[in-house]
């Protein structure tokens, strides 16, 4: 599907380590060590590195799952290469993104999130006010973080 995407926006897709020029990680069910090489030896060649999010796992019906950020940091350790910039949480290109298509200003939302490091830095770096639901991964998170949620719920049925 993001593949399709990407081509539907006219760029191409490229297994060639040699031919590629940005990665983009983000979450790949199917990811494999052939994978995780085709990107770490464009990186040794140059290619530019991005993300779309950068979270450690993604929740699931049975636990998490890896995602991008695990990936990041492997392919960080294997190239001895730091990611150039996050579009996702906590970015500002997100933010801004958010803002423009509510048609509102940024102190009149509310960011409503499972996980410190990303939905709560969010809301912590840009000024905005944050809820953190305790439920899925915020129950594996650091409580020892940073970021510190405005208010926080048990679960989002109290939103209600």
């Amino acid at each position: 599907m993001f593949i399709k995407e990407i081509q539907e926006c006219g760029l191409n897709y490229c297994e060639n380590p040699h031919e590629v020029d940005v990665i983009l990680i983000t979450l790949d069910r199917t990811l494999n060590y052939t994978k995780l090489e085709i990107a770490a030896k464009a990186l040794d060649n140059g290619a530019r590195f991005f993300a779309a999010n950068i979270d450690d796992t993604c929740p699931v019906e049975d636990g998490e799952i890896l995602d991008a950020g695990a990936t990041i940091s492997a392919l960080e350790k294997r190239t001895r290469r730091k990611l150039e910039e996050n579009f996702g949480k906590p970015s500002k290109y997100m933010l801004n993104e958010a803002i423009s298509r509510l048609g509102i200003s940024a102190n009149k939302c509310l960011i409503i999130g499972d996980r410190l490091e990303t939905d709560i830095a969010m809301g912590n770096n840009f000024g905005i006010d944050t809820v953190l639901v305790n439920t899925g991964v915020a129950n594996n998170c650091n409580k020892s973080s940073k970021y510190k949620p405005t208010y926080q719920l048990t679960s989002i049925t109290e939103l209600l």
